[in-house]
């Protein structure tokens, strides 16, 4: 297992899951539900049937047991985070959880300009939570242009350039597809990153055809 691999596996820490399936609470904002009640600075609280769902998008084929014997909802939180650890899917997996859509029920009831800042404030106070949860271990978890990295501290944060491959006619119709397929389920984070990776990969495939620099590609484009 790589060295990034190895990095995603300290959100594995009990007080992490806890904080992540929307038990622990960093105290409460100004705005009020439509119930009245005052909005908490915490994730969403996540069911064990909430959990199962989210595990099933993710391709990890786990059922809620409503009969009894169901697991506690920081091991389908753990288990999950191993899942796409080993699949190489554990940015897609945060990005899905830290999504606005995913705290609609908890901002409901607010105006359009307040879901946003109270939606700000509280992802914020809670990667500071876990980044204190991390910190002892030299790490920190941080978002670069929507992707969730866990990195050491002091450290420059690479992200890995896109494999280049043939792109042609099928691979952007198969691309687009799968992105309006996630639209369509609502699932618009994952669309965006398709959408983000399509447009990275035609560009450099055309810088690597061309042997032109980006700067130049940009001129040309202006």
């Amino acid at each position: 297992m790589n060295k990034e691999a190895n990095a995603y596996k300290l959100l594995k820490k009990k007080a992490i899951l806890n904080i992540l399936i929307g038990d622990i609470s960093f105290g409460e904002l100004g705005y009020k539900t439509k119930a009245g009640n005052n909005i908490s600075i915490s994730m969403p609280y996540l069911s064990g049937p909430s959990l199962c769902e989210i595990s099933q998008k993710f391709g990890l084929g786990v059922s809620y047991s409503w009969n009894g014997g169901a697991q506690s909802r920081w091991q389908y939180m753990n288990d999950l985070i191993e899942h796409c650890i080993d699949n190489n899917n554990i940015s897609n997996l945060l990005a899905f959880i830290f999504a606005k859509e995913q705290f609609e029920e908890k901002l409901s009831g607010l105006t359009a300009i307040d879901v946003d800042q109270t939606y700000s404030k509280i992802i914020a106070s809670v990667i500071e939570h876990i980044n204190g949860e991390l910190l002892f271990g030299g790490n920190e978890l941080v978002c670069v242009n929507g992707n969730y990295i866990i990195h050491r501290l002091g450290e420059s944060i690479k992200i890995s350039a896109p494999a280049f491959k043939t792109i042609d006619r099928q691979y952007i119709s198969g691309l687009s597809e799968r992105a309006m397929k996630d639209i369509s389920e609502g699932n618009f984070d994952s669309a965006l990153k398709k959408a983000r990776t399509l447009l990275e990969e035609v560009f450099c495939y055309v810088k690597e055809k061309s042997k032109t620099s980006l700067k130049k590609l940009k001129g040309k484009e202006n």
